[in-house]
């Protein structure tokens, strides 16, 4: 399917990487959007998406990604990044509620 002049996997994955690095996030999810599309089974594509989301502030979506992703692929990396970000969205909310008391 190389020969189609569609990008590979990898180049969707280094695409959204640059975009992400530039803080250009719609563009970076869409990027690593057509990336799990291509290789449905690859954890770097829902945590480099989740990264995405998380840096937009939209932790609620990185979440659901991380969890799609860990439902397709069962990877320890996906499961590590969630038990990390449920950890740390529990310390966020720590904090914010002693900051209002």
């Amino acid at each position: 399917m190389s020969g189609t002049g569609a990008p590979s996997f990898q180049e969707q994955l280094s695409l959204g990487e640059k975009y992400l690095s530039e803080e250009r996030y719609d563009d970076a999810i869409d990027a690593f959007k057509k990336a799990i599309e291509l290789d449905p089974m690859n954890p770097d594509a829902y945590i480099k998406l989740a990264d995405t989301y998380i840096a937009k502030g939209d932790y609620t979506k990185a979440l659901e990604v991380l969890n799609t992703g860990y439902e397709k692929t069962k990877n320890q990396k996906i499961k590590t990044k969630i038990d990390e970000f449920s950890v740390n969205q529990s310390e966020t909310n720590d904090n914010k509620e002693s900051s209002e008391s």
